[in-house]
């Protein structure tokens, strides 16, 4: 049970200086103190129940609530001892003598098969709705516990799940990587990284060139031959 619950019934219990709640009252510590001074053990039940109720608010006032929880677990097992023993079951085939002169008294018969009957049905009834009512304490109980029982295993599932993926992951066979397709890019023109120029270009600059120096050397010769001829010439009118 959720100690928010069992705030709840130390607020719901009477308070007053002989037992109940002392949430509700708003008492003090020194009242606390001088409500455990008069604890003793041959105080009767239901004033151990009383003081157990104390103990139990005082857990709750602490934060303590797995001490709260357990103690007030054991406050509703007295309390059903006590409802034990203040309605003892009777064997009404077989009541006891001063049972049958009280009930006389009353006007009742109990000698009489109808009457015994109808205490008979009367009694089924009353037990039938006590233990609807420890039934629908249970479950309000359980209630209370089961969105934390969904939480845990709507999480553990989760866990699970992804532990489950992450091994078939790991074991399953690996893909072979594509091939990267890989672009070459075109050769670089040989050139002067300087200049930038490419020796293609060089080596026809230097074909032009030559070719020009050739012919200027062509040209230099059949000028200088052409003047050699013309002197020649000379000193032959000459002579």
């Amino acid at each position: 049970m959720p100690c928010t619950e069992v705030l709840q019934e130390a607020k719901a219990a009477a308070a007053s200086s002989k037992g109940g709640s002392l949430i509700s009252s708003g008492a003090t510590y020194d009242d606390l103190e001088k409500r455990i001074e008069q604890i003793s053990d041959e105080d009767p039940l239901e004033k151990r129940i009383q003081d157990a109720e104390l103990l139990r608010d005082l857990y709750v006032r602490n934060g303590k609530e797995d001490e709260a929880r357990k103690l007030n677990d054991q406050i509703k097992e007295a309390k059903k001892a006590v409802k034990v023993v203040e309605q003892p079951k009777i064997d009404w085939a077989n009541p006891p003598a001063e049972l049958i002169e009280d009930a006389k008294k009353q006007g009742l018969d109990l000698t009489d098969p109808v009457v015994v009957q109808e205490l008979k049905r009367l009694e089924r009834e009353a037990d039938l709705d006590n233990r609807e009512e420890e039934e629908q304490e249970e479950e309000e109980d359980s209630d209370e516990v089961v969105p934390w029982r969904r939480y845990f295993i709507f999480f553990t599932v989760v866990y699970i799940f992804w532990c489950l993926v992450d091994v078939a992951l790991t074991v399953a066979p690996k893909q072979p990587p594509v091939p990267k397709v890989q672009v070459k890019p075109a050769p670089p023109v040989p050139g002067d990284t300087e200049t930038g120029h490419s020796l293609e270009l060089e080596s026809e600059t230097e074909n032009v060139e030559t070719a020009m120096e050739e012919e200027l050397e062509a040209h230099f010769l059949c000028t200088r031959f052409s003047l050699k001829e013309r002197e020649m010439k000379g000193r032959r009118a000459c002579g």
